[in-house]
């Protein structure tokens, strides 16, 4: 992807929720797909997680539905890759998505999730991801989240599988 100035802010898309968890719970969520089976459609995802290195989410049939690099790795605070789609034939620029772990008091731990495309592009996720915004409906990127935050609150014991679908 290429760098962006201050003067060529990037289209921002920001999803934050707070978590009763541990970071290494969250940062297990969004890197293992014993995790993202639960709150990603099924999906997997499969990489090693260090800079440099591609990422892939895979669809509960086994199809690629997402492509990329891990840009930043921080285990369990920070995370970094580009994002592609993959399916539906959408040929599209890859924008960047960004994880951001911090304790937020006593066992809660806040999600932000960022999601760019570069200056004067623009993604399919973009744009359905603003129209719903204009709409202020609730939007598949909040649903992830909270399906996240369910299944990390319930690995941590935090609460029970019940008590965390609550959340």
């Amino acid at each position: 992807m290429a760098s962006w100035t201050a003067a060529q802010a990037a289209p921002r898309h920001v999803f934050a929720t707070f978590i009763r968890t541990t970071p290494e719970a969250i940062w297990r969520a969004l890197t293992e797909s014993d995790f993202t089976t639960r709150y990603w459609y099924g999906s997997t995802v499969h990489s090693d997680w260090t800079p440099g290195a591609p990422w892939e989410l895979r669809t509960a049939q086994g199809q690629v539905g997402i492509t990329g690099e891990v840009l930043e790795a921080d285990p369990p605070s920070r995370l970094v890759v580009s994002y592609k789609q993959a399916w539906g034939g959408v040929d599209e620029a890859p924008s960047r998505v960004t994880f951001e772990i911090e304790g937020a008091g006593p066992g809660v731990q806040k999600l932000t999730v960022i999601h760019e495309t570069e200056p004067g592009t623009t993604t399919q996720i973009a744009d359905v991801a603003a129209e719903l915004a204009k709409l202020n409906a609730d939007n598949s990127a909040r649903h992830d989240l909270a399906q996240l935050k369910s299944a990390s609150a319930a690995a941590h014991g935090a609460v029970t599988e019940a008590e965390a679908a609550a959340l």
